[in-house]
């Protein structure tokens, strides 16, 4: 119906970040880039830059679940350019995509402060699949890092935002972690 009116914002834009944390959650990082790459692409298109940020970091998420950690960088630079600086969900975004980054490079430091500062973010909204992912990404970079008493703190804390929004996947996968297994997962 969106490609019948013309209205390609909409399906670059909501539809694309939909389609690719569904992806992502399902464990189908390569199906999740198509979508958001092709987004990317018509986003800038068209011009419009209110949702390019985000399919932006999506698709840095994406590249670097699939260990292409050059590319995800460079695409996280494409969203700073166009996030805005109160725009929390970029921010976060990018915040924990560039952590996990930092983490799988060794520089342990600096991923948990960016980890945190994502966390930070999105604590302040009420955006809860964000602090939702956010924690998880929180998790990551401490598990990388060695720290799995803190790494299960965040996760438990995942864990409790996921039973408030009633996000059933992400709370399984969550106390998934909890039990010291690793399901497929996006952070």
């Amino acid at each position: 119906t969106l490609e019948e009116i013309s209205l390609p914002v909409w399906l670059a834009g909501p539809f694309s970040q939909l389609y690719g944390w569904t992806e992502l959650l399902a464990g189908d990082a390569a199906a999740a880039e198509r979508q958001l790459r092709w987004a990317l692409e018509t986003l800038r298109e068209i011009g419009e830059l209110a949702w390019l940020s985000t399919v932006a970091g999506m698709l840095a998420e994406a590249v670097r679940v699939q260990g292409r950690l050059d590319e995800s960088e460079e695409l996280l630079g494409v969203e700073e350019e166009a996030a805005g600086s109160e725009d929390a969900y970029s921010q976060a975004l990018l915040r924990s995509v560039r952590s996990k980054i930092r983490a799988r490079q060794g520089d342990s430091d600096e991923a948990e402060r960016l980890a945190r500062e994502a966390v930070e973010t999105a604590s302040g909204t009420d955006f809860l699949f964000l602090q939702w992912f956010t924690l998880t990404s929180l998790r990551e970079v401490l598990e990388v890092a060695g720290r799995g008493d803190e790494a299960q703190s965040a996760l438990a804390q995942a864990v409790e935002v996921a039973g408030r929004k009633g996000f059933g996947t992400a709370a399984r996968r969550a106390n998934a972690g909890l039990a010291g297994e690793h399901p497929e997962r996006p952070s």
